[in-house]
């Protein structure tokens, strides 16, 4: 029962319609596109991830505020810095937003946990290869 009310809950009260993570997958593409393209200027100092500034290696997020904020501006550059995210993020909003407008139309997700965990882990690692194949362009 409690489930059921959560998933009503992220839907803002409309049953099978995940607005609230369709907003959340938003968000980034927004901010982009609000934030001045000068913040993606800068070198490794000007970055707010302590992971990087802790242990010298970019993190699997490195770069996704710049990319976003580049893809947003329509600069080319985006690529460079963490494309991987932002092609997650973009795919996760078509997913919830298909969900809102097709909610008896879309498939369903796997609901096993090793698949979430898997997925996950499996994201993570690819954003990870990405960005430290492209280190030199986010922690210069």
């Amino acid at each position: 029962m409690a489930r059921e009310a959560l998933r009503r809950d992220a839907g803002l009260g409309v049953p099978g319609r995940p607005v609230i993570p369709l907003l959340a997958c938003a968000a980034p593409f927004a901010a982009g596109a609000v934030l001045p393209g000068s913040m993606a200027e800068g070198d490794a100092s000007s970055s707010l991830c302590p992971f990087l500034h802790l242990t010298g290696t970019p993190c699997p997020l490195c770069g996704s505020t710049r990319a976003f904020i580049l893809l947003m501006h329509g600069d080319g550059r985006w690529t460079s810095y963490n494309a991987v995210v932002v092609l997650l993020v973009a795919a996760a909003l078509l997913w919830f937003l298909a969900g809102v407008l097709w909610p008896k139309r879309r498939p369903r997700l796997p609901d096993t946990r090793l698949v979430w965990v898997g997925g996950i882990v499996g994201a993570l690692a690819l954003a990870w290869a990405w960005t430290l194949s492209h280190a030199g362009t986010i922690a210069a």
